[in-house]
């Protein structure tokens, strides 16, 4: 498998926004076209970046590397946002790689910290196990919600 930055790799973006059209981008109001923009707009910056995963040149997963993942003003930047894997593909470690690769960029960066937020249930868990920390609750679009942060100080 090999993580690939969405701005060279263009060919993946319609399937990555259809990923996250589907899986948040719907419920959130937003259209498949202003899904696929953010996408666009994210691969072209110079500050925020899309990673993806790609296995026998098939896509497989993404995750970014945001500004602000909130949608509303917040002290805490940059985010871990958007982490996706192919249902049919998940247990393989894709995530754990795609965390990593986002983590080491944001470290690269000159970043001493990185947030995510993720609904409460089984996500806290995880990145639990991946070494971070859970930092507040909030409630996004009626859903209660863990703020995590990781440091990236080594």
């Amino acid at each position: 498998m090999q993580i690939l930055d969405a701005k060279d790799n263009g060919q993946f973006l319609p399937e990555l926004a259809r990923a996250l059209h589907e899986e948040w981008g719907a419920e959130q109001g937003y259209t498949f076209e202003e899904t696929l923009e953010w996408c666009r707009d994210v691969a072209a910056s110079t500050v925020e970046t899309i990673l993806v995963a790609v296995e026998a040149d098939q896509f497989v997963g993404t995750a970014s590397l945001v500004e602000n993942d909130l949608g509303e003003p917040t002290e805490y930047t940059p985010w871990l946002a958007s982490l996706w894997i192919d249902p049919a593909q998940r247990k393989k470690g894709i995530a754990s790689r795609l965390v990593t690769a986002i983590e080491e960029l944001a470290h690269s960066q000159g970043h001493e910290e990185l947030f995510l937020f993720c609904v409460e249930g089984t996500l806290p868990d995880f990145y639990e196990r991946l070494g971070w920390q859970k930092r507040e609750q909030i409630v996004n679009l009626g859903r209660r919600c863990r703020i995590m942060s990781r440091n990236l100080v080594k």
